[in-house]
Order: C-alpha cells, then sequence, then structure tokens
C-alpha cells in the first residue's frame, strides 16, 4: 500500500449512496402519487359520457379546415384561422345515425344572491333521470 492512500470504508460508500438514492426515491414517489391522481383518457369518457356513446358541441368556425381537438371538444386545431365566405355549418343532427336517441342540454345563466352581492353561475340543464345518464 502507497503512504498517503486512505482506504474507503464501507460506511462511506453507503452513505455516499444513500445521498444519491433517497432524493431520487422521493422525487420519483411525489411524481407517481401526482400522476395517481390524473384521471386517464378512459375515466374521463365515463365520468363525462356516461353510458351515453358521443357528444356533440357546437363550433364557431370561420372554415371548413379547423378540427375539433379529441380531448378537450372546446378547442379548435387549425393552421388556416382564415375565414371562408362560401363555408356553410352543418347541422350536427343530420350526422346522428338513425335509432339514435339525441338528449339536449342548454347552458343557463344563474344569479345567486349572497347579502349585498350577486354572483353570477353558470347552469346546465340535462334529463339528468335519462338512462343514457347513467354512470355520468
Amino acid at each position: 500500500m502507497l503512504p498517503g492512500l486512505t482506504v474507503w470504508h464501507k460506511g462511506r460508500s453507503l452513505l455516499i449512496v444513500l445521498l444519491i438514492l433517497l432524493p431520487v426515491a422521493a422525487m420519483t414517489g411525489a411524481l407517481t402519487l401526482f400522476e395517481s391522481t390524473l384521471e386517464t383518457p378512459a375515466e374521463r369518457v365515463e365520468y363525462q359520457l356516461g353510458s351515453t356513446q358521443a357528444r356533440y358541441r357546437t363550433m364557431a368556425v370561420p372554415n371548413g379546415t379547423m378540427v375539433q381537438d379529441p380531448v378537450d371538444e372546446t378547442r379548435i386545431n387549425s393552421s388556416n384561422w382564415d375565414s371562408d365566405p362560401d363555408f356553410t355549418r352543418q347541422n350536427p343532427l343530420d350526422l346522428v345515425p338513425a335509432g339514435y336517441t339525441v338528449l339536449t342540454e342548454a347552458d343557463l345563466d344563474l344569479t345567486a344572491a349572497s347579502r349585498a352581492a350577486e354572483l353570477p353561475l353558470i347552469g346546465r340543464a340535462v334529463d339528468a333521470l335519462a338512462p343514457e345518464f347513467a354512470g355520468k
């Protein structure tokens, strides 16, 4: 053995491994916990649609090249935002196959009074007792 060189102790090596392992394990656990709180696409569909098979939303689009986002139907994906004067919107009810039932829902502007203030609220009117809404 050469003079001046020290020998690493097993305890010191274990301490170094733990100092690397513990923060990595803590971050892995935190990220796993966070991801487990997010709904999966299947859970989102089950929660939002219940036993219904589809949902139509009107989109204010100025041309026929715009595409509705498959996950967030209130978003529009497009590279062309120009208005097309020849574009005519289609009635979504024309796309419903024969034999399917259409359930309507309407947004309502509501007001709730709280002492001296009036609070605006957004409500939704649906036939919640319809069997198709089971699971929603």
